[in-house]
């Protein structure tokens, strides 16, 4: 992750969101400068694993960002970092899972 963010050009944006128990953004999406590059890396650097991950929560968040800038920024990505499995059950809107 480390390596991704100190590669980040003057054009690019980032938004870190961890999932665990909740799910929270750390900061929000916007171009990193070098002082931007450095919070960005000290965030990342202090997130700790803290029970099980709650992956579709994040990419829930993930995704509403990416649509709500989505005519700034036409192109987009995430990429989704995990120390383990998901360990929440997600339930459609049948009942089932």
């Amino acid at each position: 992750m480390g390596i991704k963010i100190q590669n980040l050009g003057p054009n690019d944006q980032l938004s870190l969101i961890a999932f665990s128990s909740t799910v929270c953004r750390l900061f929000p999406l916007h171009r990193r400068s070098d002082t931007g590059k450095h919070q960005a890396l000290q965030a990342a650097n202090s997130l700790v694993a803290n029970r099980g991950p709650h992956i579709a929560e994040g990419f829930r968040k993930d995704i509403k960002i990416m649509e709500d800038q989505r005519k700034k920024n036409p192109i987009t990505g995430i990429i989704l970092l995990s120390d383990g499995q998901d360990t929440y059950t997600v339930h459609g809107s049948n009942g089932n899972q």
